[in-house]
């Protein structure tokens, strides 16, 4: 497993059952428990605290390609679990699973062919809406118009601004009326054509959505633990 970066959490073992056993994650800011299988995805642990370990950047704009960072690559993460759902439901071998699913590089459709195959498999009702709840997550947040795309397909830019009184009298704090700020914003030229809406991330809206990617990582490797106890494991 690696550790290349620090992981600031603390863990405990949460036995449920002879064949349930869960480490659980204290994450300061996460605020909260995250809840990963005993056996989890390589990698995926080291995301468990790191959040508060990115906090304590001191830079804005080191902090927030640290955010950034850590978006793009639990996205991708999130890309593997749901191939992974998708290589157990849909009965196939390996190597036919990968062929299929990375057949067309396009995000949308790897998500629409899992679907399809989750609901054709599963047969328990509580099962069939625990997915659904967790694609409709996955849409928001990595589909077209999600952070995911934001993120991914447009730079950091820094905007200046002249602050301005109410009376429109340029307003001086510390000796000047300029401030900065640092934002991703939606490609101006998707936008006037239709295809993306008008969106954009501040330093602290990212942060939210890296904890609402990091969130859906581990209850994506949930169900991934689900399916591995109820389904035949794939060759």
């Amino acid at each position: 497993m690696s550790r290349a970066l620090p992981v600031v959490a603390r863990c405990s073992i949460v036995r449920t059952g002879p064949r349930r056993s869960f480490r659980t994650w204290d994450c300061g800011p996460l605020q909260g428990h995250a809840v990963v299988p005993a056996r989890p995805t390589k990698g995926c642990v080291m995301r468990v605290g790191i959040l508060g370990t990115l906090d304590e950047i001191a830079d804005e704009s080191a902090r927030f390609y640290a955010y950034i960072g850590l978006c793009v690559s639990t996205a991708s993460g999130i890309e593997l679990s749901i191939f992974d759902c998708y290589l157990r439901t849909s009965g196939q071998a390996r190597s036919d699973a990968i062929a299929t699913f990375y057949r067309d590089v396009r995000f949308r459709r790897k998500r629409e062919i899992t679907d399809i195959s989750v609901r054709r498999r599963l047969q328990n009702p509580s099962a069939t809406t625990r997915w659904s709840d967790l694609h409709a997550e996955i849409q928001q947040a990595c589909g077209p118009n999600g952070g995911r795309n934001l993120v991914s397909h447009n730079p950091l830019s820094t905007s200046i601004y002249v602050r301005l009184s109410d009376d429109g009298i340029p307003e001086f704090i510390d000796g000047s009326a300029l401030y900065a700020e640092t934002a991703i914003m939606q490609n101006a030229e998707l936008v006037a054509a239709g295809i993306r809406p008008s969106d954009r991330h501040t330093l602290e809206t990212l942060r939210l959505h890296a904890g609402d990617l990091v969130g859906l990582e581990f209850r994506l490797i949930e169900f991934r633990r689900y399916l591995a106890e109820v389904l035949p494991t794939p060759t």
